[in-house]
């Protein structure tokens, strides 16, 4: 996943840890340890965290490079963001 490589890539950059990344991004320490293996895919608020932490280094965008992937607006009531995407 493109989004992943980005992702790696700046960490390496910066000489972050996942750790660091995480304190930056506010998420937990197990959820950045999901997205850089692969086991999990930030919703829209996570992707949007990490892109903040890494100012615009890894966008929003990068995550969505997979079939079935929806960009839903900030704001949708649907079930699925009412429920959180994260």
């Amino acid at each position: 996943m493109i989004a992943i490589r980005k992702l790696r890539r700046e960490l390496r950059r910066r000489k972050w840890s996942q750790a660091d990344l995480a304190r930056a991004a506010g998420l937990s320490e197990t959820l950045v340890s999901y997205y850089l293996c692969g086991k999990r895919r930030p919703g829209i608020a996570s992707a949007a965290r990490i892109e903040r932490a890494t100012e615009g280094a890894v966008p929003i965008v990068a995550w969505l490079d997979g079939p079935g992937v929806e960009l839903h607006p900030t704001g949708c009531n649907c079930a699925r963001c009412r429920r959180g995407m994260d």
